[in-house]
């Protein structure tokens, strides 16, 4: 389980995990996608910031390749 928060702007700031693929901004692709080809498939974590106007503004994974996503 993850967690939200609000900051003092309005801006939300979502954090969690996942395995396989995610989509912060509802437009069909992953921006993020852990490794299935592994024995051990890993979940990674994440933090995600919207604005006051739920409008996705980034992301970024918790582990390497520690990719932003704009």
């Amino acid at each position: 389980m993850g967690d939200v928060t609000i900051d003092q702007a309005g801006n939300v700031y979502i954090t969690g995990w996942f395995v396989g693929g995610i989509d912060f901004d509802a437009d069909g692709e992953d921006e993020f996608t852990t490794d299935l080809s592994g024995a051990f498939d890993r979940a990674d974590g994440f933090v995600a910031k919207y604005s006051p106007k739920g409008a996705f503004e980034w992301a970024q994974r918790s582990f390497p390749p520690h990719a932003v996503v704009q």
